[in-house]
């Protein structure tokens, strides 16, 4: 079994991070693995430490390569939604070979263009997604199988730290071993975050004189509103980091926290910071964001790997809860490394993954697709009854405005309207 993943880069976002981890393990796996690049960033040959072979789609020859691979599988990793770029690749591919196509859509944007007659099973990261992509992709006319598959993490590149290594640690960012740390880590990008980590940090950290924050990656509009804080007591406890790339310092940071803070104005897709922190046994507090992407819900788990709040100022007093009871902040962290590692662990995600491609594989009709999926347990659709499950059990109450947006935002008629404008 042949299996090629195409990836857009080999940068060290998300998307790639995974797609890098999944041509890995299709190989440790017993499966035959390449990867293709559409933009070449990189003159590798072999994925480092793998005989993984690298195509890149700029390179005059790369089609030979691909037909001389001769794939059974094409796994594509993007966004999702309409890829021209990454479809005019498979269409090639599929004129020389027949392969069935995956297509992870890490976004769960529904593509509405002919493209998507081309993809055989769509996956998205988790039950959240899966639930919203059926919703919005009621007006499709092509309605092939999905289901979702987690990102995988590998658990070997973060793991808690002893009190002496992160003691080490915190001395090298400045920062007093007796300090109570909160940190966020994160893409600089407005969206992904909440302008409201600074109000918090400053109502706290007036009263609370040994509370610190480190924040990696933060963008403009938080690193403006630090500045714009006047008590220099306040604004020197605030540590920033430009963007890491380095897993070693990455995991000295998540481990020399005490507390995780994630709030994202647009939520997450997956969210792979918060299974990091919770694979150091980092506790986590989160925000759920029910009007948009909201699977950061789902990876934490209210009360087993952390903390879920419905709202700002509810997330502000479990803080100051936290601190004040350093026991029930350590218990917050419950199972947390123990969670990721059942759920999105390497052996976790490609056990789920052999077991798709034996189904695809062995019956050629969706509707068996389907059922032999069900009977697995991958389901291929989710009901709203199953999602408002996920959501009870966080603390706060959710505001008004939240309901409204959540109720027009996963509206598929107007999704489809949405996104028709978006592309033109």
């Amino acid at each position: 079994m042949k299996i090629l993943t195409i990836v857009d880069s080999l940068g060290n976002g998300g998307i790639q991070r995974v797609a890098r981890n999944f041509a890995v393990a299709y190989r440790e796996y017993g499966y035959e693995s390449a990867i293709c690049v559409l933009k070449k960033n990189s003159d590798m040959d072999q994925l480092p430490g793998t005989d993984v072979q690298v195509y890149y789609a700029e390179n005059q020859d790369c089609m030979r390569q691909i037909v001389s691979f001769s794939p059974d599988i094409l796994h594509l990793h993007r966004h999702g939604g309409k890829g021209k770029p990454v479809f005019n690749l498979v269409r090639k591919i599929k004129d020389k070979k027949k392969c069935l196509v995956f297509d992870l859509n890490s976004f769960a944007w529904p593509n509405f263009s002919k493209d998507d007659e081309l993809v055989d099973c769509t996956f998205v990261l988790s039950k959240w997604c899966l639930w919203r992509y059926k919703s919005w992709n009621k007006l499709n006319r092509s309605q092939h199988i999905a289901t979702f598959v987690p990102n995988m993490m590998i658990e070997d590149e973060f793991y808690p730290l002893s009190k002496n290594e992160i003691n080490v640690f915190r001395n090298k960012l400045g920062i007093p071993e007796s300090a109570f740390v909160l940190g966020r880590i994160g893409q600089p990008n407005e969206a992904s975050w909440k302008i409201e980590y600074v109000d918090i940090f400053r109502n706290l950290a007036s009263e609370i004189k040994d509370i610190y924050m480190v924040m990696v990656g933060p963008p403009k509009n938080i690193t403006d509103a630090i500045r714009r804080i006047e008590e220099p007591e306040i604004k020197e406890r605030i540590i920033i980091k430009e963007r890491v790339d380095d897993d070693a310092y990455l995991r000295g940071i998540y481990n020399c926290m005490d507390l995780f803070v994630h709030m994202s104005r647009i939520g997450e897709s997956f969210g792979n910071v918060n299974a990091e922190a919770m694979l150091c046994r980092t506790p986590v507090i989160t925000l759920s964001t029910p009007q948009f992407h909201n699977t950061q819900i789902e990876v934490v788990q209210n009360g087993q790997g952390g903390v879920v709040v419905n709202n700002v100022k509810t997330m502000q007093e479990m803080i100051y809860k936290l601190y004040h009871n350093r026991v029930l902040s350590t218990k917050a962290a419950g199972r947390s490394r123990e969670l990721i590692m059942e759920r999105y662990s390497r052996e976790a995600v490609m056990k789920r993954m052999k077991k798709i491609i034996g189904v695809f594989m062995s019956n050629a009709d969706n509707t068996s697709r389907a059922e032999a999926l069900e009977r697995m347990d991958i389901p291929t659709k989710i009901s709203r009854k199953a999602v408002q499950k996920e959501l009870q059990g966080a603390y706060g109450s959710v505001e008004l405005s939240v309901k409204l947006k959540a109720k027009i935002h996963q509206n598929p008629y107007l999704y489809y309207v949405y996104s028709h404008l978006k592309n033109k």
